[in-house]
């Protein structure tokens, strides 16, 4: 017969591990939506893809994220900090199948994101950086 005192201090601490996790904490971004203007030094516009639809960054609660090149979508969790900020992966993403230049536009935005090392926000301007402090990407919110 099994004993039951067993199964009390096990719940005990699956309910600790529970509460210890709590709310992400907040993020300066949360709730926000960035539409590029800029990726890895060249203009984005939707011109280039033929009028496709914009790059979009979206921020929700505890640096959350969603991010999308025109076709397929990125999702993840971003690190951010005092002009800090990285996209560590693994982060999930679609795979439908896109026009050619809308493919290359979000592998270049997957890759922009990867790099990521700091952020430099102004009002309604985010420019994100590589680890050498170059701007890698340029961003209006709306």
């Amino acid at each position: 017969m099994p004993l039951p005192t067993l199964r009390l201090p096990a719940a005990l601490l699956s309910l600790a591990a529970l509460a210890a996790c709590g709310p992400p904490a907040p993020s300066p971004f949360d709730g926000t939506f960035w539409r590029a203007s800029e990726l890895d030094g060249a203009a984005v516009s939707g011109a280039e893809v033929g009028g496709a639809p914009a790059v979009e960054l979206a921020f929700t609660a505890g640096g959350a994220y969603a991010a999308t090149g025109g076709c397929n979508r990125i999702a993840g969790q971003a690190e951010i900090g005092a002009a800090r900020m990285r996209f560590p992966a693994p982060a999930a993403s679609t795979a439908r199948a896109c026009m050619p230049g809308l493919e290359a536009r979000d592998r270049t935005l997957a890759q922009v994101l990867s790099r990521t090392r700091a952020y430099r926000r102004d009002g309604q301007r985010l420019a994100l950086l590589d680890a050498n402090g170059r701007v890698i990407a340029r961003f209006d919110e709306f």
